[in-house]
């Protein structure tokens, strides 16, 4: 599942480091990473202090000299703006790489970055401070590596599967969860969902939900399909906005959509660009296939019994292109013929 990592500016900085041959296999590992032959790339990385960041690393690796260099610099510039999450600033603006690591590990302390990377000589300032940061030589050792992966087989609780969810739910502009059973047997689901979707720190900007379900017993109302489909969005608004009253810490939008037929389960989640005619459109950056999703909690004490678990592992994978393109046209987009009126657009605000 996706993971975040904060790199210093001066990870990219020519003149930084100590061993240039190495630094030069460092950066075409992380090339090989963010652009993979295969599968799909499970990193994000933290564009720190409000995108104030990625202008730091864009003159920096725009100013590298050596030529068998600057392809891989340009490559790693590309790729990187596909991957950026914008993180708010939460230092004073940082004069030297040193205070780039401070306000990446500030910012870590707000909601946790996965990695944190820094030159060999900001660890050695920060040894005391920042003993967790690690060095951009270890980008090739695998140990770095290993718990990042775009396939996940999370156990049956919710606890163990949210948690995946985090870096989708705290850096898109919109999500939405498709799951024909959202509003019956996997509601708990949906509700943990929302929470964590719902749960952003400050500086972080409100996030904008769909919920899509099917209407899997179609035909008990004699009300005729489209009212029956809308009274279930209703009727699920409002269980929705029951489960969550007071609890919430932002201001968000939900909207729910009832389908005469979906089938598949996922979560799609993106973002927001200007077209060309000056209006606003999604698009989708990340998408994840869920062949099931969890509908207990974790007993307490630990370890579940064999009788508590679901026999049928959970898999779940990181979409590519490709695979998000076809549900994102016919579920999400918002110049889709084919997709219902939504219930409501309503506002969950908080008490305090």
């Amino acid at each position: 599942m996706l993971k975040e990592i904060a790199f210093t500016p001066g990870v990219f900085d020519e003149e930084a480091q100590p061993d240039k041959s190495d630094w030069r296999d460092q950066l075409k590992e992380l090339l090989s990473i963010l652009a993979p032959k295969t599968g799909v790339c499970p990193i994000v990385i933290s564009n720190l202090y409000d995108s104030g960041w990625y202008w730091e690393v864009e003159r920096t690796l725009k100013s590298v000299e050596d030529p068998k260099l600057k392809p891989v610099c340009q490559g790693i510039l590309t790729k990187m703006k596909d991957r950026l999450v914008k993180r708010p600033y939460r230092l004073n603006y940082p004069e030297d790489d040193a205070g780039w690591c401070r306000e990446a590990l500030a910012s870590h302390a707000i909601d946790p970055i996965d990695r944190v990377v820094a030159t060999s000589q900001t660890r050695a300032t920060l040894a005391d401070e920042c003993p967790d940061v690690r060095g951009i030589d270890e980008l090739e050792d695998a140990g770095f590596w290993h718990d990042i992966n775009d396939r996940a087989s999370p156990e049956a609780f919710f606890e163990d599967q949210i948690v995946l969810l985090r870096k989708l739910c705290l850096h898109s502009d919109w999500i939405a969860y498709c799951s024909p059973y959202a509003n019956s047997s996997e509601m708990d689901f949906t509700i943990e969902f929302l929470k964590a979707a719902t749960s952003r720190p400050h500086g972080f900007e409100p996030v904008e939900i769909e919920i899509h379900f099917d209407n899997w017993d179609r035909g008990r109302s004699m009300a005729g399909p489209q009212t029956e489909r809308r009274t279930k969005q209703d009727r699920l608004a409002q269980f929705v906005k029951q489960s969550l009253d007071g609890i919430l810490c932002t201001s968000n939008t939900v909207h729910f959509f009832c389908w005469e037929k979906l089938l598949e389960r996922t979560l799609i989640a993106g973002d927001f660009r200007i077209d060309g005619d000056g209006k606003r459109r999604r698009r989708a950056r990340w998408g994840l296939s869920m062949t099931h999703v969890a509908r207990k909690r974790r007993p307490k004490g630990g370890a579940a019994t064999d009788a508590e678990q679901e026999t049928e592992p959970h898999r779940w994978s990181l979409m590519d292109k490709q695979e998000l393109a076809r549900p994102f046209a016919s579920f999400i987009d918002e110049i889709s013929s084919t997709r219902p009126t939504p219930s409501s657009l309503w506002s969950m605000v908080s008490k305090s």
